[in-house]
């Protein structure tokens, strides 16, 4: 059976009168009518029936869609503890992301974090040699050192990177979203 109790949540009816209240400025501005409520019934029976194709409530927050090294938070929210190389996704939810702690760090590691019309935080200590490098089309990703960025790229260093020793490369793609870089 399929829950629809997102439609009582408080973030539906937020982006659903940001959206009404959108369309009407179009509409006065530029002339352009936009059936909002005929999009908000069509996503309201996609979303049906991807949950009934898979068997699974989207919007559960019990537990996200973690699988081994290979996680990805899709339509609902989660954390991921001790993330170690490989590819991590954010799509349509928010996640926390905690890199592992590397006893001994004998080659370089590289995490890949996309983030699509999501929210996620990736949490490391000042003390691993971590190089973030963010690339944010149409969002904004947040640092530690204070830089935020919006349709650019940046790369942060911890205080114990050294280019010269293995260290833990992490790439963030985010795009429709925001991510936050914070330090333990």
């Amino acid at each position: 059976m399929i829950k629809m109790g997102f439609l009582f949540s408080q973030s539906f009816w937020g982006i659903f009168f940001i959206l009404l209240g959108l369309s009407m400025v179009i509409r006065v501005l530029f002339n352009i009518h936009v059936p909002l409520i005929r999009l908000t019934l069509a996503f309201i029976l996609i979303y049906a029936g991807i949950a009934t194709l898979i068997n699974r409530d989207l919007l559960a927050t019990e537990k996200s869609f973690v699988k081994g090294e290979k996680g990805s938070i899709i339509f609902n929210s989660g954390s991921i503890n001790s993330a170690q190389s490989g590819e991590y996704n954010i799509i349509f939810g928010s996640g926390t992301i905690k890199l592992r702690d590397p006893d001994i760090l004998d080659k370089k590691q590289e995490l890949n974090i996309n983030t699509i019309f999501g929210s996620g935080i990736l949490k490391i200590k000042e003390s691993q040699p971590v190089m973030v490098v963010a690339d944010s089309p149409f969002s904004s990703v947040s640092f530690p050192d204070g830089h935020s960025i919006t349709f650019n790229s940046y790369t942060y260093r911890t205080k114990a990177f050294a280019e010269d020793k293995p260290y833990v490369l992490v790439k963030v793609d985010v795009v429709f979203g925001s991510f936050y870089v914070v330090s333990d």
